[in-house]
């Protein structure tokens, strides 16, 4: 079962070789977010230094993550993207990166 916050789709495949981004539109939730972030979890440990160089940018409504990179075949990466609205509430999504051979 998927969480409300889970994107959709919520499960991408990342091969070990590969260094990708990844877009998030949130115009559904805000307009223009504001302070965005993105953090890796690996088995609910922060992984983010170890696997992601960049930085967390923002055009209009959509969040692109730092490139990830280093991703280990068979580990499966929660990627969570935080950010706020206008009026101060924080936001978070998230979704998963399962890293291949």
């Amino acid at each position: 079962m998927t969480s409300p916050r889970q994107l959709v789709p919520g499960q991408f495949y990342q091969g070990e070789d590969e260094e990708l981004s990844y877009s998030v539109n949130v115009g559904a939730w805000v307009a223009a977010p504001t302070g965005a972030c993105t953090i890796v979890k690996l088995d609910n440990a922060d992984a983010t230094s170890s696997v992601t160089s960049g930085t967390t940018s923002v055009s209009g409504c959509v969040i692109t993550t730092p490139c990830l990179l280093n991703l280990v075949d068979g580990n499966n990466y929660r990627v969570e993207v935080k950010f706020s609205d206008d009026g101060g509430q924080i936001w978070e999504t998230f979704f998963h990166v399962t890293g291949e051979e």
